[in-house]
């Protein structure tokens, strides 16, 4: 009886550790940043985020921003490892494709809009982990809008705390 009332607080003090809040940092005010899901799979990992551009004129963001993945076992993944077939191991694609790592031209978020960005782990990724502990991505923006003469910001995204849905 001792044992199941001590194996019965362990798993509630486990499962308290797991449901820890889902935060984001941004550390622009004129863009929010959401957290939509994580999904992993066969070494795969896929982290969905919005980026809402509140306001009122357009904002470009720039190309090859630096990510960092740490998840509760331990991994760091980042965007300048590569795969044996010479692929980014860590991307961010701008599309539902998966297919196309965010290049150099940088995007668009109209004033007003949300942008779904997909953070791919194409390999590797601990079939064990349970939550990213810390997603860290390095953007630039500028932020008169879309000219290339504005003035560009650079500053770190983080997001902590996000469940990992194994499928």
């Amino acid at each position: 009886m001792k044992k199941r009332i001590v194996l019965a607080v362990f798993s509630l003090i486990v499962m308290a550790a797991q449901a820890q809040e889902v935060t984001v940092k941004s550390p622009s005010p004129n863009l929010k940043v959401e957290f939509k899901r994580c999904i992993a799979n066969s070494g795969m990992a896929f982290i969905d985020i919005l980026i809402t551009n509140t306001s009122k004129q357009d904002t470009k963001i720039d190309c090859r921003p630096r990510l960092g993945i740490y998840d509760d076992e331990g991994n760091v993944y980042d965007n300048y490892e590569w795969t044996p077939t010479g692929k980014y191991k860590v991307y961010i694609a701008t599309s539902n494709t998966d297919s196309q790592p965010l290049e150099c031209a940088g995007f668009d978020i109209p004033a007003g809009i949300s942008y779904k960005l997909r953070i791919i782990v194409v390999d590797g990724f601990d079939k064990y982990a349970t939550i990213v502990n810390l997603l860290k991505i390095d953007f630039n923006w500028n932020v008169f809008g879309t000219k290339s003469y504005g003035m560009w910001v650079g500053d770190t995204f983080e997001l902590r705390n996000l469940p990992i849905t194994w499928e």
